[in-house]
C-alpha cells in the first residue's frame, strides 16, 4: 500500500484541521478586547503619571513662571509635604489661556503629554462640601477628546495663611 491515503489518516487529517480553525477563530475572537484592555491600563497609567506630576513635583525651575518653565508641577517645595501644593503655582498656571490651541498645546508639552487632556482645580469647603474653581483647562474648540480615563485627587495647599484642600481632576 505504498502512495495510498487510509481512511483512518484522511479523519484524523480533517479533524485535526477542524480543531486547528476552532482555536484559531475562538482566539482572534479575543485579540481585540485584550488590546481593548491593554489601551485603557495605559491611560490610566498616563493619567495617574500626569496627577503625580502636578501634586507632587515643584517643576523645573522650583520657583517656574510662565515665561522660563520646562515642567509643570505645583508642589510646594518649601514645605517638604506630598500633596501640598503652591497657590502662586496655582496663579500662574491661570496664565495659559486654554480656549488658545498655542498655550493649550504649550500646556500639554510642559506636563508631558500628547494627549488632549482635561485639568479642574477646585477649592473644595469642607464645611458644606461646595466646590470653586480654581483653574480650569479643556480642549479648545474643534478638539476631540473622549474620556479615556480619569482621576480625581486631593491635596492642600496655604492660602493667606489658611490650610484649604483643592480637588484635582485630570481626563485624558
Amino acid at each position: 500500500m505504498k502512495g495510498q491515503l487510509s481512511i483512518q489518516y484522511l479523519v484524523a487529517f480533517v479533524v485535526f484541521i477542524g480543531i486547528s480553525t476552532y482555536i484559531y477563530f475562538a482566539y482572534s475572537q479575543n485579540v481585540p478586547s485584550f488590546l481593548d484592555e491593554i489601551r485603557k491600563e495605559t491611560y490610566k497609567s498616563e493619567v495617574f503619571q500626569i496627577s503625580e506630576m502636578l501634586m507632587n513635583d515643584p517643576g523645573e525651575p522650583l520657583e517656574w513662571s510662565k515665561t522660563n518653565v520646562q515642567r509643570i508641577g505645583l508642589s510646594d517645595d518649601s514645605k517638604d509635604k506630598q500633596n501640598y501644593i503652591s497657590k502662586n503655582k496655582m496663579d500662574i498656571l491661570k496664565e495659559y489661556d486654554c480656549l488658545k490651541v498655542s498655550d493649550y498645546e504649550e500646556l500639554k508639552n510642559k506636563i508631558g503629554t500628547y494627549e488632549n487632556v482635561t485639568i479642574m482645580i477646585f477649592d473644595v469647603n469642607l464645611n458644606d462640601g461646595s466646590r470653586q474653581s480654581l483653574f480650569s483647562c479643556f480642549p479648545p474648540h474643534g478638539f476631540t477628546t473622549s474620556i479615556k480615563s480619569k482621576v480625581v485627587r486631593y491635596a492642600t495647599y496655604d492660602d493667606a495663611g489658611t490650610t484649604k484642600v483643592a480637588e484635582i481632576i485630570i481626563e485624558l
